[in-house]
C-alpha cells in the first residue's frame, strides 16, 4: 500500500461554511485517519451516530479513501 500523507488523504472541499460547519469539518476530518477510516469510531469519539457522520462527511465535502 502506498503510504500517503493524511493530508493528501483527507483533503476537504473548499466550499464557503459558516463558523459552526468548520468546527464541525475541522473536528471530523482529522479524526478519520485516527481512527483509519472508520466512520462508525469517528462518530463514537464526539458521541454522535453514524448517520450524522457520514451526512457531514458528505455536507462539508470531506473526502475520505473509501468516497
Amino acid at each position: 500500500m502506498n503510504a500517503l500523507a493524511a493530508d493528501e488523504r483527507w483533503p476537504v472541499s473548499r466550499r464557503l461554511l459558516g463558523p459552526l460547519e468548520s468546527m464541525q469539518r475541522d473536528a471530523i476530518a482529522p479524526s478519520l485517519p485516527d481512527y483509519h477510516g472508520s466512520k462508525v469510531k469517528t462518530a463514537e469519539s464526539p458521541g454522535v451516530s453514524r448517520a450524522t457522520i457520514y451526512r457531514k462527511i458528505h455536507q462539508y465535502g470531506i473526502i475520505t479513501a473509501a468516497s
